[in-house]
């Protein structure tokens, strides 16, 4: 081994290290700072050296799922991104595409945002992390655009796997795959513009080693299409386990 790897691999048990000791001052006595909570949570995920994880995106209307957005399961080995799988009959996404539950979790503990008990027992604690207004709408319109640019890519791969057929046919493909990827374009622009945003994640947490165990995200969005006003709700679930190679 070389001392870069030592270095690498002291850095890791360091973070680990700390998040262990932050979590043995975050018990019960630190059941009254939330924020706190959040914080060594997301610490002690960031200082894990391997875990899977699974996530569901759907749409919602009155508590009744309308549509599947994307389900994928996921592992995480050596601190990084080791494998994704589809679970909605897709292609896995590229790894550096998948926002992980480590990196959700570190971007709700960088924000400003309303962080509050939902329930918590002998066992598990449940945080209610809450963002209104422009911080809820950046992170929305972050996350559809990267949404919207990965379908665009897989519809120009599919269109390259073409090319080798008929040439005229390829190209007619080619030019309305454009066109279309152009119209959407803009008609996301368009919705984004004037987008409103409500963002709720709760965050259930094992009160015994302070790790993650599930995080549940629900958006309400409104936003004018076609002329008229509409409000949706997208739910995405990330639940977690397996950390260090073991079942939680």
């Amino acid at each position: 081994m070389n001392r870069r790897f030592h270095i690498r691999r002291f850095g890791c048990l360091l973070v680990a290290l700390l998040a262990s000791v932050q979590a043995g001052c975050a018990g019960p006595d630190a059941d009254e700072n939330p924020e706190k909570v959040l914080s060594v949570a997301s610490a002690g995920l960031e200082g894990v050296d391997r875990y899977t994880f699974r996530i569901r995106s759907f749409v919602r209307s009155g508590g009744i799922e309308l549509q599947e957005l994307e389900s994928c399961e996921g592992e995480i080995a050596g601190h990084a991104v080791r494998a994704i799988r589809s679970l909605s009959g897709g292609s896995a996404r590229a790894a550096a595409a998948v926002e992980t539950p480590a990196s959700r979790l570190a971007a709700l503990a960088r924000e400003r945002a309303r962080v509050e008990f939902a329930d918590r027992d002998a066992r598990r604690l449940m945080l209610r992390v809450t963002l209104e207004g422009d911080a809820a709408v950046r992170q929305v319109r972050e996350r559809l655009v990267k949404r919207f640019e990965r379908a665009a890519e897989r519809a120009a791969s599919e269109r390259s796997l073409r090319a080798g057929a008929d040439a005229g046919a390829a190209e007619r493909y080619r030019a309305a795959v454009s066109r279309e990827t152009e119209r959407f374009r803009r008609e996301l622009a368009g919705l984004l513009d004037g987008l409103e945003a409500e963002m709720t994640v709760l965050v259930t947490i094992d009160r015994r080693t302070m790790l993650p165990l599930e995080l549940e995200e629900t958006t309400v969005l409104r936003y004018e299409a076609g002329g008229r006003k509409r409000t949706e709700e997208q739910v995405t679930r990330m639940t977690l386990d397996g950390f260090n190679g073991r079942p939680s």
